[in-house]
């Protein structure tokens, strides 16, 4: 793999030393093809030592070195390269890769989120800035930057799978969360059952639900989450029956009236969808209204 071109040498430059740095460059370039990063590493040293201030054959330099799994050398390299020239975008990506392998991910988080933003589409910034947002802890973060970047790589393997341990990243910190301010208690169980819905994470979030409903007196709330994440999962008549539970037990909930109009609606049954739209509207129409004109994915548009 060949990085970087040659910049042309001042004309100040004696001609002896920039012929000797045109060899010297031919050499290395002619060792990156053949895989000798050793020999163009070398070659790139000697550029450097007649021309220290040479921003760009620094960066080549980095860049051998972490072909070579050389991150701290090529830490210094590519310090010495954003030194000198701060916009080299491949300078950048890769030091925010390295920062990434050894561990300093929350200046990997900097540079790589400066280089999603100057190139949208680019795979290793996308995928190397969900990857330092997980390592920092930053798990929603990371599941918002690995979205973006899988509507832009829609067919692209690693994003989505990263994605989804993004996604298990940010439940499980939830559930750690809810563990610590009200361990086993009802309210937490429908809080994190809340957050795995949010997150997409129908089935666990299922399992969740289900367990507050073997409780005596489950939360209020518990037969509408579960409605809604059977919904999503294509499960309209048991979303129905809990929807309408869900109102048994709470005549004046606007959210079991809008939720089971919705499934009304995927089951082809209008009339009774309006009904319940209206039987929303008489108990609060503000809330009603924001309900009705919230987006919502019905299970066709769900991905497979």
């Amino acid at each position: 793999m060949v990085f970087g071109g040659y910049l042309c040498i001042a004309a100040a430059q004696p001609a002896q030393v920039e012929s000797q740095i045109r060899e010297h460059f031919a050499a290395a370039q002619t060792a990156q093809r053949a895989g000798d990063l050793d020999t163009a590493a070398r070659e790139y040293r000697a550029i450097l030592a007649l021309k220290p201030d040479f921003a760009e054959m620094h960066m080549n330099l980095g860049l051998v070195l972490h072909a070579q799994n050389k991150y701290d050398e090529s830490v210094a390299a590519l310090d010495r390269s954003l030194r000198l020239s701060p916009g080299a975008f491949a300078a950048g990506l890769f030091q925010g890769i390295n920062f990434c392998k050894l561990g300093r991910t929350a200046e990997a988080a900097v540079l790589l989120a400066k280089a999603v933003a100057e190139q949208p589409s680019n795979k290793q910034a996308c995928f190397w800035l969900g990857n330092a947002l997980l390592g920092a802890g930053r798990h929603r973060e990371a599941v918002v930057e690995l979205e973006n970047a899988s509507r832009k790589l829609p067919d692209d393997l690693d994003i989505l799978q990263l994605l989804g341990e993004a996604y298990q990243s940010a439940a499980r910190a939830e559930s750690d969360k809810l563990k610590a301010t009200a361990p086993e208690s009802q309210e937490r169980r429908l809080l994190l059952a809340d957050s795995l819905a949010a997150l997409d994470e129908w089935m666990a979030a299922e399992v969740y639900y289900r367990k507050l409903l073997e409780q005596k007196l489950p939360p209020a709330g518990t037969h509408v989450g579960l409605g809604k994440v059977l919904l999503r999962q294509d499960k309209i008549p048991e979303a129905i029956r809990h929807f309408r539970e869900e109102i048994r037990a709470d005549a004046y909930s606007v959210e079991g009236y809008c939720a089971l109009a919705e499934a009304l609606v995927l089951e082809g049954n209008l009339a009774d969808a309006l009904e319940n739209l209206r039987s929303a509207l008489r108990v609060r129409p503000d809330q009603a209204l924001a309900a009705v004109q919230a987006p919502t994915e019905s299970p066709a548009q769900t991905p497979d």
